[in-house]
């Protein structure tokens, strides 16, 4: 009774199968971008389908074992498998590439959502897979599904060439001087609104300045790192403190130790990073900002310089002139 019912399962198990063979073959037909949704959700019911005969591929094989026969291989199932992903990566990839596409060119600018970085991580990474798929299917014969492929990779192409135009236009160093040296190159005025997309900026032709856009952002950006490099020395000075503590019981107080290292290894950092952005070409909008931040540093310098020789001298000659032996050999005063 066992063995019978266990025939039946796999009877059922093999029918099973074939007929998902049978739909995922039918792919080879599918073409049709605008039936994305559909072929999805055919291809996720296919895929969960498989999961369960797998599991029921192992409960088989268990009762077999139980009862001492060959566990039964089903070489299908693993072919069924292999048979979708091909069909499984290229939906799923012309379904992220249209998301992509839409966020790459609908969202703002300046939103801070576009990362150009990883936007040309991601067109690469699709753009490979696309072309690996296209060829896969081009050496099966399969003209429909490859021809997706391939409309995949032909928008992925085109797209690259707007990318340097999203690195230019992303950089969060433009600053209104900048914008105002890009619409003297591009002949109209243009300013930042939270609006700006990419594909506006490609309906009003910004692709075709994209070199002159491009060393102007480049600019930009060099700018920005002697800006943000200002901004983060200055960051650095607000958590420091002189540390005073007592010295025996004069009630005087000194600066200690360790106070004086902090301080004097952050001056030496920043003597060195201040005079290496004042010499760069691209300091001449900081040059006043710099030279006020230079002569900050300097005055540290000084103060803690006349600091510690004057509180040399004094510890020197506190013990002298608090003996009591000496102070009573001193003249006093009238």
């Amino acid at each position: 009774r066992i063995e019978g019912g266990l025939s039946e399962r796999k009877l059922k198990f093999e029918e099973e199968l074939k007929s998902l063979i049978s739909r995922v073959s039918k792919f080879k037909e599918k073409g049709s971008v605008r039936m994305l949704e559909d072929y999805l959700d055919q291809i996720n019911d296919i895929k969960k389908k498989l999961e369960g005969l797998q599991v029921e591929l192992e409960d088989i094989n268990e009762k077999e074992q139980m009862l001492g026969e060959e566990a039964t291989e089903f070489e299908d199932l693993p072919k069924a498998r292999d048979m979708l992903d091909p069909y499984d990566k290229l939906w799923n990839l012309v379904s992220q590439h249209q998301k992509s596409a839409s966020k790459w060119t609908r969202t703002s600018l300046f939103s801070g959502e576009i990362k150009p970085e990883e936007v040309e991580t991601d067109v690469q990474s699709m753009w490979r897979l696309s072309f690996k798929l296209k060829a896969i299917f081009e050496q099966d014969g399969l003209s429909l599904p490859a021809n997706v492929a391939g409309k995949v990779k032909t928008e992925l192409d085109a797209f690259k060439e707007s990318v340097p135009l999203l690195h230019a236009l992303c950089n969060p160093g433009l600053r209104e001087r900048h914008w105002k040296e890009i619409s003297a190159v591009i002949g109209f005025v243009i300013e930042p609104e939270p609006t700006m997309n990419l594909q506006k900026m490609l309906d009003i032709d910004l692709g075709n300045y994209i070199t002159e856009i491009g060393e102007i952002s480049e600019s930009a950006a060099k700018e920005y790192q002697i800006e943000s490099g200002l901004s983060s020395q200055k960051g650095e000075w607000a958590p420091v403190n002189f540390e005073f503590k007592d010295w025996g019981d004069t009630g005087t107080y000194i600066v200690a130790g360790t106070s004086i290292d902090e301080v004097q290894t952050l001056l030496d950092d920043h003597v060195i990073k201040t005079q290496t952005m004042k010499g760069s070409p691209y300091a001449v909008q900081f040059q006043e900002v710099l030279t006020k931040w230079e002569g900050f540093l300097g005055n540290v310098q000084d103060i803690i310089d006349v600091w510690l020789k004057v509180q040399g001298v004094w510890l020197y000659l506190e013990p002298i002139f608090s003996s009591d032996d000496i102070m009573q050999q001193m003249p006093t005063e009238e």
